[in-house]
């Protein structure tokens, strides 16, 4: 895919990169107030809108760089409960509670009850202190997650369980745990896959596969992920834009030779080998209630008391 960047947006764009490489925020801001993009990308094979400088920052424990990044016009959860739990889950997963707190001080994400819960856990006394002051939604998300994982195989634990979170942009999807996102997200893929990709993209569902993008990011490798990825490489090949708004309007400007493509990403991935069909394969199924089960502490704490 060619990134349109001429050699100084370019170099301020690399110039940024490496200041959170190394925790330099001097250095960021200098590049940021010369244009720099706060939503720069992390070179690398294969281009993602979320290997970017502000998870980078993140991962560095660079909490005012990441400051910087959001007040420069960072998207962080404005316009996605994906994306907001993709960067907490990485504050959350590395244990970066300055990260987070400057995420919640520069209202990047709002202040949530499962921030507060997090906070107490570890003993984060800077965040508890900030929390303290926020007043939290009452939450009706409630189901007991051991009576769900006996109830059946892959398939029924998450249905069962996706039945009892709220949808995309349901009133409470705002309360959910960012593993209980990606369970949702991981099922909604499945639901809407019944006719492939092809039904997905020509009906242009881009929001759908973005979002299951971000969720099978965040899981082991599986097979679904690995189809994703093929989607990702048409998509570059055909120099679809980031975003599922600007993917829409690219849709306008292909002629069959993209269909032909997607038809036959299609025939490997669901018409295909069974060895690797998504619709005879289950493994990204076994890997969803796996990383349920290996993060049930946060699904118990829907149990009603």
């Amino acid at each position: 895919m060619s990134f349109e960047l001429n050699p100084s947006q370019a170099e301020l764009d690399l110039k940024l990169v490496l200041a959170c490489q190394s925790r330099a925020t001097d250095q960021a801001a200098e590049a940021l107030a010369k244009g720099a993009s706060p939503e720069a990308l992390i070179p690398g094979k294969h281009a993602d809108p979320l290997r970017n400088v502000l998870s980078r920052a993140i991962d560095k424990d660079a909490a005012e760089i990441v400051r910087l990044l959001v007040k420069y016009g960072a998207h962080v959860g404005e316009s996605s409960a994906e994306k907001s739990a993709y960067f907490e889950g990485r504050c959350h997963a590395f244990n970066k509670p300055a990260c987070l707190l400057a995420l919640l001080e520069s209202h990047g994400i709002q202040p949530q009850r499962r921030h507060m819960e997090w906070a107490l856990e570890w003993n984060h006394s800077e965040l508890i202190a900030f929390l303290s002051g926020c007043v939290f939604s009452s939450n009706p998300i409630a189901y007991d997650i051991d009576i769900i994982l006996a109830s059946g195989d892959e398939t029924d634990v998450l249905s069962r369980l996706s039945a009892r979170l709220p949808e995309r942009s349901g009133r409470y999807a705002c309360d959910l745990y960012a593993e209980e996102v990606i369970v949702r997200d991981v099922w909604d893929f499945c639901c809407s896959t019944g006719s492939g990709f092809g039904s997905l993209v020509l009906n242009q569902n881009f929001e759908t596969i973005e979002s299951a993008r971000l969720a099978f990011a965040q899981l082991p490798f599986c097979n679904a992920a690995e189809a994703l990825n093929e989607l990702e490489d048409l998509f570059a090949s055909f120099q679809f834009p980031f975003g599922p708004s600007e993917r829409s309007k690219h849709m306008a400007t292909l002629d069959d030779a993209f269909e032909a493509e997607l038809s036959a990403l299609d025939h490997k991935w669901f018409a295909g080998e069974r060895a690797i069909s998504l619709w005879h394969q289950d493994s990204y199924r076994k890997v969803t209630v796996n990383f349920i089960r290996a993060n049930i502490e946060i699904f118990r704490k829907r149990k009603a008391r």
